[in-house]
Order: C-alpha cells, then sequence, then structure tokens
C-alpha cells in the first residue's frame, strides 16, 4: 500500500528535508546487502525475490525523490530552468520499464553490492580515526591511588 504525503515547509528547508528523505533509502539498501551476504540462510528464491523487490522500491521511490527536487527547482526558478530540461540521470527510471534480464540483474545488484561494502569499509576506516581520540577523552580509571 502506497500513501501520498503533502505538508509546507520553508523553502529554506526543503533540500535539508529532502536530504533526510534520501538518505533514508540507505537503510533499505543495507538491508539488501545484509540479505545478499547472508545468502542462504532461507530459501534462495526468497531471498533474491526480496533483495529485487527492495531494491526496485528504492529506485522507484528515490526517482519520485529526484522529480520533486526538479519540479522544485523549476518551480522556484519560473523560466530560468527550460521546460524540456532533463533529470539529473536519465538512468534512473520514473516509468516502468520492460523487466531487465538475469543477467542485468546480477550485475546490477552485484555492482550494488559492491558499493555497500565500499561504504561499510569506509565506515570502519572512519571508526577506526576516531577511535584513538575517543580514547583520549575517556579517564584512565586503571590507576589506583
Amino acid at each position: 500500500m502506497r500513501a501520498t504525503i503533502s505538508f509546507d515547509i520553508d523553502v529554506d528547508k526543503v533540500e535539508e528535508t529532502m536530504s533526510a528523505l534520501i538518505a533514508q533509502q540507505s537503510n533499505t539498501l543495507r538491508i539488501v546487502a545484509t540479505i545478499l551476504d547472508n545468502v542462504g540462510s532461507a530459501t534462495l528464491l526468497e531471498e533474491i525475490t526480496e533483495a529485487i523487490t527492495l531494491i526496485g522500491e528504492t529506485s522507484v521511490q528515490l526517482a519520485q525523490y529526484r522529480d520533486m527536487l526538479v519540479s522544485f527547482e523549476r518551480a522556484r526558478w519560473g523560466s530560468s530552468v527550460p521546460a524540456t530540461a532533463t533529470p539529473i540521470s536519465s538512468e534512473t527510471p520514473t516509468e516502468p520499464q520492460t523487466p531487465l534480464g538475469p543477467e542485468e540483474l546480477l550485475a546490477n545488484l552485484n555492482t550494488m553490492k559492491d558499493a555497500i561494502g565500499d561504504m561499510a569499509k569506509f565506515d570502519g576506516f572512519l571508526e577506526k580515526m576516531a577511535l584513538p581520540a575517543i580514547e583520549e577523552e575517556l579517564p584512565d580509571d586503571t590507576e589506583e591511588g
């Protein structure tokens, strides 16, 4: 089931609000990565079907967000943005297209899995970089006296 939400917001807060909505999609992509990393814990068909469904939903949602931002920019700048302007990325479909073949789906999933793995590695790197600073701030309660 889907719902449409409509609300008024300060013009200065549009990008911040859209950023929060867009960033929320990363949680879904992390779930997909977890499913793909743990393939075999349930039936393979169920796992890949769930991953494909989540990726499709995320893709549609991100395309809607992109279209909303394009519409906002057009409204904001009036005639300075041509009506025929193409979206930033024409790769993300806004309308359903014919389903991808198995090879294309597998390639897309592998690309996404690699990207999510890279994000996780970067997160780990940032955590390691922050660890010494955190340890320096902690009081040393091993000393007696």
